[in-house]
């Protein structure tokens, strides 16, 4: 569903969904965009924050979602709604890719004819003790993404957009294992 259609839903009717999956892709305001193009535009925000206060579930994936928050209202949304921060980006082209779930996850870091690929991603760090780090760049390396448990809401966030996966096979298994997580009560 696109963003103002999302943006018209009544707490009503986002209670309907089991979870939402928030794909930002490489979406970022910048200098360059015709219009202004956030990765978290305000009115989303106040949906995804509606949804998770009602012990909604959430998954959200992209380039710029951390480094894209500039203002005090995003990044409080970002370290109250998911338990994270933003310090940094990493460089993809020289990346080993993605590991979690005892997995190394390879993604569409270099031009192809296929899909579109990342040049950038997110470094994404736990903010509260109810969140911990779920992704890492390569073994070990700095935090990809965060899963955070509170109270009711549950949500994982990540620093790449989550169809960058390259392996359909591998994508499908990690996200049985978000869902696993996000809809565990």
């Amino acid at each position: 569903m696109g963003r103002e259609a999302f943006a018209a839903l009544t707490p009503e009717q986002l209670k309907r969904f089991a979870v939402i999956d928030y794909i930002a892709g490489q979406e970022k305001n910048a200098a360059y965009n015709l219009l202004p193009y956030k990765a978290l535009p305000p009115a989303s925000m106040a949906q995804l924050k509606t949804y998770g206060k009602q012990g909604g579930a959430l998954l959200l994936s992209g380039s710029y979602l951390g480094t894209d928050t500039k203002s005090e209202e995003e990044r409080l949304f970002m370290d109250e709604m998911l338990g994270v921060r933003a310090p940094g980006r990493v460089a993809n082209d020289t990346l080993e890719g993605v590991w979690g779930m005892n997995t190394p996850i390879e993604l569409y870091n270099l031009p192809n004819a296929t899909h579109y690929f990342v040049q950038h991603t997110d470094v994404l760090e736990p903010t509260k003790s109810t969140a911990f780090s779920v992704f890492s760049y390569g073994k070990g390396g700095f935090s990809a993404g965060v899963a955070n448990a509170e109270d009711m809401q549950r949500s994982i966030t990540l620093g790449f957009p989550f169809e960058c996966i390259k392996d359909e096979t591998l994508r499908k298994y990690v996200m049985q294992g978000v869902l696993k997580y996000l809809l565990k009560k």
